[in-house]
Parts: structure tokens; sequence; C-alpha cells
């Protein structure tokens, strides 16, 4: 049922994302049975990333794995320019989110961003 629903959201072009991939009861299965466009893959791959290390190979295969399947590929809570750097020269990641880019904003900021505007301390 799951899969027939997401197919036909995705037939009339409603993207569908597999946030927090890595955790709970996410599976790479799913990757072969649902429908996704993008996986976001949770911020806990990046504890111990190193260049070189474990971390960074599980990283680099997973992210390597899903745009082979034709995923865009999110990694979640970049929070270093360390982290940046080392997702940007090992892995297939093609969007990045978190604190290195932007802390949590309310609308208005986020939209004065977007804007090109810049907001006087509130």
């Amino acid at each position: 049922m799951t899969r027939s629903v997401l197919t036909e959201l995705r037939q009339i072009g409603v993207r569908i994302s597999l946030d927090d991939f890595g955790t709970g009861y996410s599976s790479l299965s799913y990757l072969n049975s649902l429908p996704f466009n993008k996986i976001k893959i949770d911020r806990s791959f990046l504890r111990g990333l190193e260049r070189e290390g474990r971390a960074l190979k599980l990283l680099n295969g997973i992210t390597r794995l899903s745009a082979d399947l034709g995923l865009l590929v999110v990694m979640e809570g970049v929070e270093t320019e360390e982290e940046f750097k080392l997702i940007t020269d090992y892995t297939a990641v093609d969007e990045i989110q978190g604190f290195l880019l932007s802390r949590p904003a309310p609308n208005k900021e986020v939209s004065a961003l977007f804007n090109g505007r810049k907001l006087s301390a509130a």
C-alpha cells in the first residue's frame, strides 16, 4: 500500500525524500523498494569522520550507492568547515544542511536571506 501511494504521488510531481537515513527503521531495502527522489543522511554518520577513517568509507559507500540509484543525496547536520571539506572531497553528496550554513531561523529571516536583504537586530 505504501509503495502504491508514494508511486501515485511521484507520478503527479511530488518529490519524495527518505529522511534520517541510517537511523531507526531505515533500511537499504527501502532504496530498492520505494520511489524516493532524495535521501537525507543522518548527522550520526559525521561522528568520527576523518580522512581515511572507517566512518568516511561508510559515508562514501552510502552516498555513491544512492547517487548510482539516481537519488539526490543530502548530508544533514554539517557544522564545521572540516566536515564540509571531507564531505565534498570524498563523497557523492549533492547538498548539505546544518549549522555551518545557518542556525534555525524564523521565517522572516529566511525570507530576507533569499531576497538578499539584511535585517536589523530586533
